[in-house]
């Protein structure tokens, strides 16, 4: 009986990995470097302006507990991970990846445009401890479908049947 190589020890697997988390954290660091405070501000000045809420800078002067829009709200996060995910693997190839960069970015931005007014929404007219429950169960719904997105991408693209032979493909 043939056992299957673990996870780790498979070098495609491994290159993957390293792809993801190095494409991923990039994007964090240009989110903590500050390149998107410009984008900050625009969407603090957005959400604002819809909600008619006071702002200085980044900040919804919301009360009791005003909200920052961080350089993480600006959707940087859920990019990276599309971006890790396309260049990740080597399929799809380097023209089709750049086109679904882009547009899977806009799309991606735009989504976390109505999520982020969605939580302030909720941070108008609920408690701080339940918007803080929602801001995070919205941010893990953002990336899984994110993941989806790709996933289904893959699938159509490539005529795999199911997720077993996407990864077996991928990462054998």
């Amino acid at each position: 009986m043939k056992h299957s190589v673990p996870l780790w020890k498979n070098s495609r697997a491994r290159a993957f990995a390293i792809r993801f988390l190095g494409v991923f954290f990039l994007f964090q660091l240009l989110a903590v470097a500050g390149l998107f405070n410009g984008f900050q501000e625009l969407l603090a000045q957005l959400l604002g302006n819809w909600y008619a809420i006071p702002v200085r800078g980044t900040l919804l002067l919301l009360a009791p507990t005003p909200f920052e829009i961080s350089a993480l709200c600006t959707g940087i996060t859920s990019v990276g991970i599309w971006w890790g995910l396309l260049w990740g693997f080597k399929l799809p190839a380097h023209d089709e990846k750049i086109a679904l960069a882009v547009w899977g970015t806009l799309l991606i931005l735009l989504a976390n445009i109505v999520r982020v007014m969605l939580i302030v929404y909720f941070g108008i007219n609920l408690y701080l401890q339940e918007v803080e429950i929602i801001h995070i169960l919205s941010w893990f719904v953002m990336s899984a479908l994110i993941m989806y997105a790709w996933y289904g991408f893959m699938k159509e693209r490539y005529g795999y049947v199911n997720g077993k032979e996407l990864a077996k493909a991928l990462l054998h």
